[in-house]
């Protein structure tokens, strides 16, 4: 499940997610957990 209220956050502010840059891949306009995601 991706929280979209994070791909949000992260497509308007990706210089204020830098960290999550390693959580979370943008993939065109939808966020993938790659921690989450490969479960």
């Amino acid at each position: 499940m991706v929280d979209f209220s994070y791909v949000e956050r992260l497509g308007d502010g990706a210089s204020i997610g830098h960290s999550r840059t390693e959580e979370y891949e943008v993939h065109g306009k939808q966020l993938i957990k790659l921690k989450q995601a490969i479960k």
